[in-house]
């Protein structure tokens, strides 16, 4: 095997792991809710009940 191949191979193995990984982390990211979601998750924040049962 030529060392030009193996110097490629690495390149691109490295290449294609930071892409994985910068992938995987831009999906968890988007999988956990945000602040804001929490709050409308769980019902109405507490500001929001007093006006509704008003």
């Amino acid at each position: 095997m030529n060392p030009e191949w193996i110097v490629v191979g690495a390149i691109l193995l490295g290449a294609m792991a930071a892409g994985g990984a910068n992938l995987y982390v831009k999906r968890r990211k988007e999988a956990q809710p945000s602040e804001f979601e929490n709050k409308t998750q769980f019902g109405l924040a507490e500001s929001d009940k007093d006006e509704k049962s008003s």
